[in-house]
């Protein structure tokens, strides 16, 4: 998985979201690429950008060369390690959590599922020896980010809310 979060002002975040889906169905896509899904942060801040290949691949910006719109970081490759979830929540919004230790990481995967409304809970390690939480839920949390669109390889498409 790579993740890519731009922090494009409101202004700017639907702007950023349609331009990184535009690309991608115009594109033809590298063959190990799965998938990439565009979410918009609730407070219309920001976008995150996260694609899924069948096999690790050097980090590449879901935006193109110039790269994401406002201020990104860039993108970072994550390795999943662990999840749970609850087949019976169905996830509507996306929280991010960073750790620096993986006892603090894997603790917040192993509670994550006692908080109320919560629907599941990725763990990834970065290459850089960071840790990413992914906790999905039932509705909007303050922080979290909503789906803007889904796209699979070969290009189809699942519009968010």
């Amino acid at each position: 998985m790579q993740f890519e979060l731009a922090h494009t002002g409101a202004a700017g975040q639907q702007a950023a979201a349609g331009a990184c889906v535009s690309r991608w169905r115009r594109l033809r896509w590298p063959g190990q690429l799965l998938g990439v899904s565009c979410l918009t942060s609730v407070d219309g801040a920001s976008v995150l950008a996260c694609s899924q290949w069948a096999e690790p691949a050097e980090p590449r910006s879901l935006w193109g060369l110039d790269g994401a719109p406002g201020y990104s970081a860039g993108p970072r490759r994550y390795h999943r390690l662990d999840q749970v979830g609850r087949a019976s929540v169905r996830p509507v919004c996306f929280a991010l959590t960073t750790f620096g230790r993986v006892s603090a990481a894997l603790d917040w995967l192993a509670s994550v599922l006692e908080r109320p409304g919560a629907a599941c809970g990725h763990l990834f390690l970065r290459d850089d020896g960071g840790f990413l939480g992914v906790s999905g839920w039932a509705g909007p949390v303050a922080g979290g980010f909503t789906l803007h669109a889904r796209l699979g390889a070969p290009v189809s498409v699942t519009e968010g809310g």
